[in-house]
Parts: C-alpha cells; structure tokens; sequence
C-alpha cells in the first residue's frame, strides 16, 4: 500500500508580506499543492495523509471547496486530513458542516479517534485542534483497537506545547508508521515509523533547508513499512549567503560576486545576504541595484573598516578621537565583543566624518 505524507501546507499564506515578490509567493504555495495532487495521482498512492496546517488560518467555504475540487481529481486515493493550531477548528468554522466528497475524509474530533478505511484494511487514529496549543501527551494513551490491521498515526504533534510524545512508547506502539506535522523542516523521529514532514513550500528566512513530501509504503500483509523517501516539492528556497570582502574590494567587485551567487543559487530564491571581513573605511558600498533586481529580504553587516587604531591614536592622542579609542582599549585584556567594536567602529567614523567637513569649511 503506498502512501503520500504532506504537511503544513499554510494554503492563504502571505510571506515576506509587503515584498514585491509577496504576492506570487502566495500562489506558489497553491501551485506546490497541486504539483502534490498530480504526484499522488501519478504515485497511484492509495492514501494521502495531511497532518494539520492545510490551511494557514480559519478556511472559509471558497477555500474549502478549491480543496475539495483538487481532492476529487484523486477518487481512488483516500485523503484523511486533521486541522493543526493555525487552521484550528471553532464552532462556527465552516468546516464543521462541509459536504466533502467521498474520498475524504476531514477529521473533526477533538480527541483521537479511529477511522476506519476497510478496502485498505486501514485504521487511522487522528484528532484536530480545537485551540492554539495542546500540551497534553495525548499519543501516548491511545489503544489499537486491531492489531491486525495496518494501524496509521496521523497528528499535528512533537513539541512542548503541541501534543508532546513519549518517544520511547511511540517506539514500542504498533503504528506502521506516524504521518507528523508542526515543524518547519523534514525530521526523522523515530527511523522506519515516525516522520515530520515539514513545512510543504518555506515561509521565512528561518525555513531554510529542502521542502516537500513524504512518499512511502506498507506491505498490506505484515503492516511492516517497507520505504519511504523524501521528495522535494517547493518551487523557491531561503538561502543564507555570505559573502567575504577586504581592504581592495571595490563596489562593483562586490556587486558582480554577489550577483553571481544569486545566478548560480537561482534566482527564484529568496537572500539574506552576510557581510563579513575587514574593507577599506574609504570605500562605499551600494547594493542597491542587487535589490531592485532580486528577491533579497535581509543584507545584515558584519564587516569592519580596516582602521589602523595604533596609528589613529598616535596621529589624535590629545583630541577626542583619541579619548574615544583610549576608552575602548585602554586596559582592554580581551577581545572588543561585537556590540563593542561596532560601537567603537561606527563612532571613529563619525568623528573622523565631523572632522573632516569641519576642517574643509
């Protein structure tokens, strides 16, 4: 019996909202969960597991009938699907009376439950949330009712405040294998049983790392999980790039190298761009153009201007440029920390800035 494990979909999310590239980020979260229903048709997987987030808040009963039309294009794969914090169930959520097609099946209770999926030989045990966070150990006390039958978990689970597991009794549980959702990244819990499946397309700079689903299979006879691998899915990724520069690295050497990297990483991705090493305190730098052209959501500077702080004391020792160095590193035994140095950086560029247009009046 083969299987489809998506999670943590966040269908409605806006991320980076207030980028240029925000909006179409939001339809590619759609678009990367229709890519999953073509795979599931193409896998001929007899069961799409969906464990908690479809949705990124409360679905309305537009989004939830764009679903159910996806899911129809599957009638012979069945879609258990349980609601996560985010699109957690109330009791006026349109969820509660929506006529799924017969295919699916949406899980209401708030408190696990066995769905049975007989031409399978199936039992799904799930639950949904009813509010923000669950932090009791509700896993651990569930009973097989048929050990003979391939026994699914299904659950939003893991963390503290979200359904905490005893991953000792998860080991020892007769679960073929646990569909997980509410990290951001794919994580193996327990090797052959238990599996996050992640976030199914990343949503900010902290979601780095590959995107998609889990695809595997049961042996219908002994319940035993037989594989399962990870497909990536999501069309964009966050990366982190740093980039070094020195004391003869000019603007447009470092405009071309960053640029380069954007080309060779894609330029469908999204940067955090890390400035590091020692530059010319002569030299500007403007990434500007960068911007204008690709999807650079943070540029964080950790480099520092080369400044010969010996030669600066001797040349201003009894001004104020030289009281300010002397503050820093009179008796200083250890390294200046970072909020030190850019604190002593930033001040002798000031200075130095205030003397020079001062002198040139």
């Amino acid at each position: 019996m083969k299987f489809v494990h998506v999670s943590d979909v966040h269908l409605g999310a806006i991320p980076d909202i207030g980028k240029p590239w925000s909006k179409e980020r939001s339809l590619n979260i759609k678009d990367t969960f229709e890519d999953v229903i073509k795979k599931v048709r193409a896998e001929e997987a007899e069961l799409l597991l969906i464990s908690g987030d479809l949705f990124h808040d409360q679905p309305l009963i537009a989004d939830l009938a764009s679903v159910n039309d996806l899911f129809k294009t599957i009638p012979n794969t069945h879609v258990i699907v349980c609601a996560g914090s985010n699109d957690r169930i109330r009791k006026t959520s349109p969820v509660t009376s929506f006529r799924w097609a017969s295919n699916v099946h949406y899980v209401l209770n708030d408190k696990p439950t066995c769905i049975p999926i007989s031409e399978l030989n199936v039992d799904i045990y799930s639950f949904s949330y009813w509010s923000k966070e669950i932090d009791i150990p509700m896993i651990d006390s569930i009973e097989i009712y048929n050990p003979q039958k391939i026994n699914i978990l299904l659950a939003y689970a893991g963390t503290q405040h979200h359904v905490p597991i005893d991953i000792e009794k998860l080991k020892q549980s007769r679960f073929s294998y646990c569909a997980l959702g509410s990290t951001n990244r794919y994580m193996t819990l327990i090797d052959d049983k238990a599996y996050f499946a992640g976030r199914l397309e990343p949503l900010d700079l902290h979601d780095t790392g590959a995107h998609g689903i889990i695809t595997g299979e049961i042996d219908s006879v002994s319940g035993k999980l037989l594989n399962t691998r990870f497909d990536v899915m999501s069309n964009v990724s966050y990366v982190s790039l740093e980039i070094n520069v020195s004391k003869t690295t000019k603007n447009d050497e470092l405009v071309e190298t960053i640029r380069n990297e954007i080309v060779k990483r894609g330029t469908q991705n999204i940067y955090k761009l890390k400035i590091l090493g020692t530059y010319n305190p002569a030299a500007k730098f403007n990434l500007s153009s960068l911007q204008n052209s690709y999807r650079i959501l943070l540029i964080e500077d950790n480099s520092d201007p080369g400044y010969d702080f010996a030669q600066l004391f001797r040349e201003h020792s009894s001004d104020v440029i030289g009281s300010y160095i002397r503050y820093f590193l009179n008796g200083k035994k250890n390294e200046l920390s970072y909020t030190e140095k850019k604190a002593l950086f930033y001040g002798i560029n000031a200075l130095l800035k205030t003397k020079t247009d001062y002198t040139n009046e």
